[in-house]
């Protein structure tokens, strides 16, 4: 071989080399763009998922408010209980009967029961105002309960009930 041949054939190695050498790190960077192409498609879905829920969230929130406020009204807020009061007062005024409020108590929650109202009540009137009383209470517009409720005569003509009734406080 000749000197310009071995010259030839030294630079043509050295291309080569430096060809193979650029191609290598080429696929080496093209690979290492091919992972983070993958993790930003899957950053990009995750985030497409969290704005769809975020959006069926909102949605939803937007279609329940009017069955929310609804049920909120069935509720008796703490600031309320003195118009609460006067509604039971006005009643027993339109059902006949006298009135007599002989507990007013704030339960707090329990594991199985919510914050309450308690009020405890004397009625006294004839047994059919006191029995219409009673079923005008258990139809008020609020998430209540009525665990006693007894009706006893005075003289036979004059009747006499006890009733408690709890009602639920929204803070």
């Amino acid at each position: 071989m000749t000197k310009k041949t071995t010259n030839t054939l030294a630079v043509a190695s050295i291309f080569a080399l430096v060809t193979f050498g650029v191609l290598v790190a080429m696929v080496f960077v093209l690979f290492n763009k091919e992972e983070a192409l993958v993790l930003l498609k899957t950053t990009i879905a995750e985030q497409r998922a969290k704005e769809q829920a975020a959006r069926s969230v909102s949605q939803l929130i937007d279609e329940t408010a009017p069955t929310r406020t609804e049920l909120a009204s069935f509720f008796l807020a703490e600031k309320d209980t003195i118009t609460f009061i006067a509604e039971i007062e006005k009643l027993a005024v339109e059902k006949g009967v006298v009135l007599r409020t002989t507990g007013l108590d704030l339960r707090p929650a329990s594991e199985t029961t919510p914050v309450e109202l308690q009020t405890q009540f004397t009625v006294v009137g004839s047994r059919s105002a006191i029995v219409d009383f009673m079923q005008a209470l258990e139809t008020l517009p609020y998430h209540s309960r009525l665990p006693k409720c007894g009706i006893f005569s005075r003289d036979g003509k004059t009747f006499e009930s006890s009733i408690d009734i709890f009602v639920t406080i929204t803070p």
